[in-house]
């Protein structure tokens, strides 16, 4: 998917979840007024603020691309993940040396200043197998 399509997604879907709490919060006011029950009102504005917290977590646990977790990848094999993911779209395992390895991800077609261009994944690690980089970059020569 798309990095701009990405953030039109969490954007649309902060923004729904901001204005039914803010809705909860003044059905809670307005039936504190009445001397109505707000119990289904305070439950809404947990669970918004439950929906808000699993969102912010998402971001933030995924802040390269969405299909992968930063921060399991980090600090973990790199035999893990190829056993985990599958067979890398660029690059291949050389024991006992570092390098780098990717997963194709999407082809830039956006809607703002696309560049056609096909993006991946990068994992570096060093010589003992251990992922201590990751990024998202075009494709070599690209």
């Amino acid at each position: 998917m798309n990095p701009w399509y990405e953030l039109f997604i969490y954007l649309f879907l902060f923004a729904v979840i901001i204005i039914s709490g803010i809705i909860s919060v003044v059905m809670i006011i307005r039936n504190r007024k009445k001397g109505r029950s707000v119990k289904r009102n305070v439950i809404s504005l947990v669970v918004c603020c439950a929906f808000i917290a699993s969102l912010l977590l998402l971001v933030a646990f995924h802040p390269t691309y969405y299909k992968f977790n930063d921060w399991t990848i980090l600090n973990s094999s790199i035999y893990e993940v190829q056993d985990k993911d599958g067979n890398f779209d660029i690059g291949k395992i050389t024991p006992m040396e570092a390098g780098k390895v990717a997963y194709y991800i999407y082809t830039d077609e956006g809607p703002i200043m696309p560049d056609y261009l096909k993006h991946y994944y990068y994992m570096e690690y060093d010589a003992w197998g251990v992922i201590y980089d990751v990024y998202e970059q075009c494709q070599p020569g690209g």
